[in-house]
This record gives structure tokens, C-alpha cells and sequence, in this order.
């Protein structure tokens, strides 16, 4: 491959900001990847300490992809601690056990956490940061930053900088163009943490009201008197947070993983590039985990990975093996690999009233998967994907044809959970559930699954979700996701770099 070089000879510069959190990143990554093969660049990929295993890894694969001409990658790390960790040391629970509940009161109570999840850090930390990010756009000189929607301090010291800019998101329409819909904003996609219904009945629309007043009442009043607004007057910030301001100067483009034809109805400006799915390029189980390929071929699969953030507690972990239970005494012909994840409760105690299905090799239990998620959903084996609705997870299972049943516990998870039901390419497994302290019902969950595989092998209703999931996935995939991202990124470079000159 060509090396892609300014007018003056050097190679081009991008930087790449993000959070850690893979919910975050793992856009970063899977552009990143496309990036070093493309080849010719020099990427300086930010974030905090415990990403730079997962950045070593895509570049180790991006590499043996490519035979010369490499692009050199440095990891740069910010300093301080990530945003989860941080905000649970400021608010004193671990995130990860914390389940909350959809509908009006249970959004009411999870939007008091809002400014604390986006910015969690303290005005000291925030100076500290944008200092450090700030020194680096002054090193690197980047031709090009690109940088996560929700790493506002990462936002700030680029706009500070005036470093020019392009956000990389693993959000959807509504996330990005709310400030575009006009007063229908307040209700038409039915508030934030709800889990309210789309199209939204004209019932509920009182209530998607009020939470997004409380919202935005919460956000002005949290974001605009606090300390962090007086450092970042101390530093001559005198624009709106970016939160507020989707109208940055330095931000020349948007790119988001929707696929406009299956997300919500929404004025979409030019600025914002509707990709699709952004997933990374993983290696086949086949050259990961030989054995798991082999069983994963011996029949239709469930697959259940619930996140990376989601700990499951005994009360969720007991309905979870009742509903295991009841799925595979009606398919005896399907098969469940669970991706087991608990601090409190062992998989072999969770797992002791299955152990007949895990002794005849019918249920696989790991706390590991060797080979990636979205590599077992594309081998085509797997027949329900069982996820906490999660943007990276849904997009994928969309990406795959893969039909899906949702465990979601909290915030936009719910809202992903209500977008399956609308569009038919799944369904959510604890709608019910979700309103209880456990989080789940057994039985709901598994006449969900049931209803999403089939109760038998010809089920008509399953074959037709299954037919549907298939032509979203064309659609989905045909946006281009990280190919596309990758490759409009490296032109917005180029075209900067030549007007630019050293």
C-alpha cells in the first residue's frame, strides 16, 4: 500500500481519544484496525492505561494482515482513572451491581446519575486532563483528532486547542441529533431510561415529558454552577460544554453506527454519517478455539454474554438456570453457550441443577470466551444472541442476522430493548422482569426465547423474525460500518493536510 504522506513529505498524524470503557472504545478499535491496514500512518491512540492491552492486541492482528508499509501506532496514556472507576469511587457502589429499573420512576431516579456518569472526574483531575491531552495535540500535531461523543474533557481540550476534530460514536441517531427535532424532542423517542414503546402511545407522552425536562433541568444545573465550570473559565472555556454544544467549530463530521432505515425517525443533518454497525475485525473461532468451532457446529446455539459491566448476583443468577431449564427440556436439538460473569456466586454453585446438560455437552458455562462474541455470532450457528442491550452487542446481532432477546439493566439498554420489540428483529426478555429487584423472571425469560427460536424446529413465527433479521443485516452492513468511517476519516486528514502545510 501507497503511504499516505503530507505535501511536506511526512507521514499523516491522526489521534485517536477515547474512554476506556469498552462500550466506548470499541469503535475506536475497530476503525484503528482499518486505519494500520490502510497503512502509511502514524496513529497516536489516547486513552487510559487499562485500554492499551486491547490497542497492542487490534495492532498485533492489524499487522499480520498487512505485509509492509505499516503504519506506526503509540499509545499515549491520559493519566488518572477511567470514568467507571472514577465514578465509583465518587458515588461509593461498584456500577456494575447496580440494576435499575425502567418506566417513569425508575428513568426519574437514574437521571439523578447522569452528570455524574459523564463527567465523574473532579475539577483538579479535569484541569490535570485537559492539560495532558492538550500538551500532546502541541507535540503530535495532529492533522486529524478523532475522539468519543462522551470523553467531554477530551472534547474540550480539542476545541481549546482548536484542533480540528471528527466524533466517532457508538450511539445512534438519537443521541446525536436531539437538538435538531425541535419540541418534539421532549417526547417523540419517550425519554431517556424509560423503556417507553416506539412510536410512543399519546398516554405516556405527559411522562417522556417530564423526564426529559428533569434531564436537562439536571444537566444546567449540575454542568453550569459546579467547580469544573470554574476551571474551565479559568482556562478561557467560554463555550458551552459539549454536552450543550453540538455546534463546535473544530468538529468538522459525526460518524454514528445507524442505519437510518432501522432506527428512529429523525431530521438527520449532513454533518452526521449514518455508517452502520462499526464492529471490529475479529479473528475466526476457528483459529481461536478449534473445539469451540467443532461444537458450535453441531447445532443451532443460544448465545448469552450480558456485558462487560453486568455482574450477575444470585437471586438474577437462580431465574437465569430455571429459564435454561425450561428452554432446553422444550429444543432438545439447541445448545446454550453461556458466558458466566459473578463475583459472588461460582458458576459450578449457579450451575448445580444443570449439571446433566452440562455433562452431556449440551451447556457450556465459561467465565472466558477465547474467541470474540461477534466471532461466534458470525460463524451463522447461533440462533438467539441473549445480551444487556448494549449498543456494541444489539449492532452486532443486527450486523449478523442474528435475532436477539434483550436482559436489559439500565439507561439506554432499556431503550435498545424497545427499539427489538418495534422492529421485530428480537424481543425484550425481561419486560416484566426489569421492574423487579431481581431483574429478572425465569419464566418470561424463557417463553421469550422460546418464542424468538421456536418452539420446534418449523416454527413459522421464528423462521419469519429469522428471514426479517437476515434483510436488516443486508441493509445494516451495506452503510460500509468501519470501512467507510476509516476510510472518509483518512480523506478528511488528507484534505486538511494539504490545505494546511507544515
Amino acid at each position: 500500500m501507497e503511504e499516505v504522506k503530507k505535501p511536506t513529505g511526512r507521514p499523516l498524524r491522526i489521534m485517536m481519544l477515547t474512554n476506556s470503557e469498552y462500550g466506548q472504545a470499541n469503535v475506536h478499535l475497530a476503525v484503528l484496525y482499518e486505519l494500520i491496514v490502510k497503512g502509511g500512518l502514524d496513529i497516536h491512540f489516547t486513552s487510559f492505561k487499562n485500554l492499551e492491552p486491547r490497542v497492542k492486541d487490534v495492532e498485533r492482528r492489524a499487522r499480520s494482515a498487512v505485509d509492509q508499509n505499516r503504519s506506526l501506532v503509540t499509545f499515549h496514556e491520559i493519566g488518572g482513572i477511567c470514568m467507571i472507576k472514577r465514578l465509583e469511587k465518587k458515588t461509593g457502589k461498584p456500577f456494575e451491581r447496580e440494576i435499575r429499573k425502567p418506566g417513569f420512576f425508575g428513568a426519574w431516579k437514574a437521571l439523578s446519575m447522569a452528570p455524574d456518569i459523564l463527567m465523574p472526574w473532579s475539577a483538579e483531575e479535569f484541569v490535570e486532563q485537559v492539560g495532558r491531552i492538550g500538551g500532546l495535540i502541541d507535540e503530535i500535531k495532529p492533522d486529524l483528532v478523532v475522539c468519543d461523543p462522551l470523553y467531554l474533557i477530551g472534547r474540550d481540550a480539542c476545541r481549546w486547542k482548536n484542533a480540528k476534530t471528527v466524533i466517532l460514536s457508538p450511539n445512534t441517531v438519537k443521541e446525536h441529533v436531539l437538538h435538531l427535532q425541535g419540541v418534539r424532542a421532549l417526547w417523540m423517542w419517550g425519554g431517556i431510561a424509560t423503556g417507553y414503546p416506539y412510536p410512543l402511545p399519546w398516554y405516556l407522552i405527559p411522562l417522556a415529558i417530564i423526564i426529559s425536562l428533569r434531564g436537562a433541568i439536571l444537566m444546567v444545573v449540575a454542568f453550569k454552577t459546579n467547580a469544573i465550570a470554574n476551571a474551565r473559565k479559568e482556562l478561557g472555556m467560554d463555550w458551552p460544554l459539549a454536552v450543550f454544544d453540538r455546534d463546535a467549530p473544530n468538529e468538522l463530521r459525526e460518524y454514528i453506527v445507524s442505519t437510518p432505515e432501522l432506527d428512529l425517525a429523525a431530521i438527520i443533518p449532513s454533518k452526521v454519517a449514518c455508517v452502520g454497525p462499526i464492529l471490529q475485525a475479529v479473528e475466526r473461532v476457528e483459529g481461536k478455539d478449534r473445539d469451540l468451532a467443532g461444537w458450535l457446529a453441531r447445532g443451532p446455539t443460544v448465545l448469552i454474554v450480558l456485558g462487560s459491566m453486568f455482574d450477575i448476583r444470585p437471586a438474577y443468577a437462580q431465574e437465569l438456570v430455571k429459564a435454561l431449564r425450561q428452554i432446553m427440556d422444550t429444543r432438545n436439538d439447541v445448545q446454550i453457550l453461556w458466558k458466566y460473569q459473578s463475583s459472588e456466586v461460582k458458576s459450578a454453585s449457579a450451575l448445580e441443577p444443570l449439571q446433566d446438560l452440562v455433562s452431556e455437552d449440551r451447556l457450556r458455562v465459561v467465565d472466558w470466551l477465547e474467541a470474540d462474541p461477534l466471532a461466534v455470532l458470525q460463524t451463522g450457528h447461533v440462533c438467539c444472541f441473549v445480551n444487556h442491550g448494549g449498543s456494541n452487542s444489539y449492532h452486532e446481532a443486527m450486523a449478523t442476522g442474528t435475532p436477539q432477546v434483550l436482559l436489559p439493566a439500565w439507561f439506554d439498554c432499556y431503550e435498545f430493548a424497545a427499539r427489538t420489540e418495534w422492529l421485530q428483529n428480537g424481543a425484550w426478555g425481561n419486560a416484566k422482569g426489569s421492574y423487579t429487584d431481581t431483574g429478572i423472571i425465569g419464566q418470561e425469560f424463557a417463553n421469550t426465547v422460546l418464542d424468538v427460536i421456536g418452539r420446534t424446529t418449523d416454527d413459522d413465527t421464528a423462521k419469519a423474525m429469522k428471514a426479517r433479521c437476515v434483510g436488516y443485516a443486508k441493509l445494516a452492513v451495506a452503510r460500509g460500518g468501519r470501512q467507510r468511517a476509516a476510510a472518509e476519516i483518512l480523506q478528511i486528514a488528507e484534505d486538511l493536510a494539504t490545505v494546511n502545510l507544515d
